[in-house]
């Protein structure tokens, strides 16, 4: 349930997302809020950028800022200096082997992001940016089979709305 739900998010993200009173408004990410990605992986350049295209939009500094990333961006980040080195970054990544947080972005770690052979969707937003809006609890049961021992299942029905911020 927990993997849809990310799938959900980062379809909605990546396409078009409904918000709106009644979520019936489609809202397409603009290209304006891509960056480029050149020929080189995630660099700490993108990451400027990005959090410039935030401060810029007027978003709060102080309210929480995400990135998702894969095992390969966090490869490219963990061969620059300014991540690994004490003198940039107070967090150890290369003790922990991973990057929690740098930059005032935390980092989620997922292989779910889709690679169309050149380029790669890195989603970066503030909590206020992305919503997912839960349509009804979860439920969840498990019953006897005539033909299996049990069966196990759980529903879940979400909508996704997404606010996004003004350029």
């Amino acid at each position: 349930m927990g993997r849809a739900q990310d799938e959900a998010i980062i379809a909605a993200i990546n396409g078009t997302a409904y918000t709106g009173v009644d979520g019936s408004t489609s809202v397409a990410l603009p290209s304006t809020c891509k960056i480029a990605h050149g020929s080189a992986g995630l660099t700490i350049a993108k990451l400027r950028t990005a959090k410039k295209m935030l401060d810029e939009a007027n978003v709060d500094p102080m309210e929480p800022r995400f990135i998702a990333v894969t095992a390969e961006q966090v490869e490219d980040l963990l061969s620059t200096t300014e991540v690994t080195s004490i003198d940039y970054n107070t967090v150890h990544s290369l003790v922990q082997g991973s990057i929690d947080t740098f930059m005032g972005f935390k980092f989620i770690q997922t292989e779910l992001l889709a690679d169309d052979g050149t380029s790669r969707l890195c989603p970066v937003w503030a909590r206020s940016g992305v919503l997912l809006s839960v349509g009804a609890e979860p439920n969840s049961s498990i019953d006897k089979r005539t033909d299996k021992t049990w069966q196990p299942r759980c529903t879940l029905g979400w909508p996704l709305v997404r606010r996004g911020w003004k350029k």
